[in-house]
């Protein structure tokens, strides 16, 4: 399945856009999981891939230790246009 992630983009402000990971990952807009379960471990190396094929950093904290910034450091420093941040509280 062939997306545009731009389609998912929820703050396009700076030089890195935020992807909507919900969309993303919680109801697989993109088909990154196929017919794999989506909570199985093999699903793990499924994402993964699908972050690195299409230039995405995944940034995920606690709330006590959740820092936007750093997500937005985090795909700088991968040379990532896009990120998906995730609160894990």
């Amino acid at each position: 399945m062939t997306v545009s992630l731009e389609d998912f983009v929820i703050d396009g402000t700076g030089a890195v856009k935020v992807l909507d990971g919900y969309r993303l990952v919680y109801l697989d807009e993109a088909g990154i999981y196929g017919d794999a379960d989506p909570y199985d471990a093999a699903s793990i190396a499924l994402f993964k891939a699908w972050l690195v094929e299409n230039g995405v950093s995944y940034y995920g904290a606690p709330k006590e230790d959740f820092f936007s910034f750093e997500g937005i450091e985090l795909a700088e420093k991968e040379g990532n246009t896009y990120v998906i941040m995730e609160n894990l509280s």
